[in-house]
């Protein structure tokens, strides 16, 4: 798949656990998380948050790592020297400043500093301790692909996963990647060379990565499939 969307809601379920309850069988809640660690995955943001092959991971990064504050060397500081961290333990050395977070409560200023680093590509997800994440020093980064392959590729890979996708939205969910270069431009030459293939279906423009086999539709049973509402199929209600 590429992708599983991460979402921590329990009601009904979290997004991952009702995305594999459909797709893997006899897949339990709770399996990813559990089997995280000895998994070559990652947690990051793809077009949302979830979890992600680490191959895919390294397409993202580096990002941004220049200019970190004060507070955020003295984070990265504590976990080069502690390795697994829990953000509890940086509250103990470092304070207990909150600030804002995205939903307008409050985190602690360390555990957003935290988020900021894993981020940037410098922390990663080691595992999680009772849904808390637990950090530690990021594995090193592929730095062998230019900016323009990174931007292909991953336009590449967001088209398979949400394939087939509303070339509108596909143009909108990539433009996240501007920072390798041109999306658009990209997603142009992606279309003009075949590796995407286009059809308007009813007035709508749909994309999706080449397919060299056609035999590839026809050999999947034609049964009913049930689907949770994060699944990257139906991502694009």
């Amino acid at each position: 798949m590429s992708f599983v969307q991460a979402d921590p809601i329990r009601s009904p379920a979290r997004a991952q656990d009702l995305i594999l309850r459909h797709r893997v069988k006899a897949y339990r809640a709770g399996q990813l998380e559990n089997r995280y660690p000895e998994l070559d995955i990652e947690e990051d943001i793809l077009y949302a948050y979830g979890f992600l092959p680490r191959r895919v991971w390294q397409l993202l990064q580096p990002r941004k790592t220049t200019g970190l504050g004060v507070l955020e060397k003295k984070v990265l500081e504590a976990v080069k020297q502690s390795g697994e961290t829990h953000p509890r333990e940086l509250q103990t050395h470092l304070g207990r400043r909150r600030v804002v977070n995205d939903w307008g409560g409050y985190s602690a200023a360390t555990t957003r500093t935290l988020e900021r680093l894993r981020h940037h590509g410098l922390l990663r997800i080691a595992r999680r301790d009772r849904g808390i994440r637990i950090y530690e020093l990021a594995r090193p980064h592929d730095l062998s692909l230019t900016s323009d392959e990174r931007l292909r590729k991953l336009i590449l890979i967001i088209a398979g996963i949400l394939a087939p996708v509303q070339e509108k939205s596909l143009r909108s969910t990539v433009t996240r990647y501007r920072h390798w270069g041109n999306p658009r431009a990209a997603l142009d030459t992606l279309l003009r060379t075949g590796e995407l293939e286009r059809q308007s279906v009813d007035g709508m423009s749909y994309v999706w990565p080449a397919v060299a086999d056609r035999q590839t539709f026809a050999d999947v049973p034609r049964h009913v499939r049930f689907l949770a509402p994060f699944d990257p199929l139906v991502w694009d209600r």
